[in-house]
């Protein structure tokens, strides 16, 4: 079983979470100024809110990784994406920039395509290392890259 950590790139995740949390923060102190103390009552449920979404998204990006164990890659990213596929029935690796939602915290991607038409993004750090233990497993896997266009 080999762990692959998720590139970061702080260009997706520090906008997002200083936008949302000086957005809390700004709700927070006009709550905190709020008179009567009713009409706070809103201010609190948005800056909650906000910062239970700053927190989801660090904890996205703190947990989102890649695991081949055996015949399986197992791509996983918090609780919101547990994606398990065999090895066997990857066709295809590519490397893209798609800045699509998906289990990669960075631009620099590599997208999986496998069975018939399913694809999936991935970030690792490693993406040689990625691609060689993926290709030990299943030597079939055509890989294309910006330099490599095989």
């Amino acid at each position: 079983m080999k762990k692959y950590a998720s590139k970061i790139d702080l260009i997706i995740v520090l906008p997002t979470v200083t936008i949302m949390g000086a957005s809390a923060l700004q709700i927070i102190i006009k709550a905190v100024n709020a008179t009567p103390r009713e009409e706070g009552i809103a201010e609190w449920f948005f800056a909650v809110l906000l910062l239970g979404l700053v927190a989801l998204t660090i904890h996205l990006v703190l947990t989102t990784h890649y695991v081949i164990d055996g015949q399986l890659l197992f791509i996983r990213s918090g609780f919101l994406h547990k994606i398990t596929l065999e090895i066997s029935t990857i066709r295809k690796i590519e490397e893209t920039n798609n800045p699509i939602s998906a289990p990669a915290v960075s631009f620099d991607r590599l997208e999986i395509f496998y069975n018939r038409f399913d694809t999936v993004l991935v970030s690792p750090k490693d993406k040689q290392g990625f691609i060689e233990d993926l290709v030990k497993v299943n030597p079939s896997i055509v890989i294309k890259s910006r330099y490599n266009r095989g």
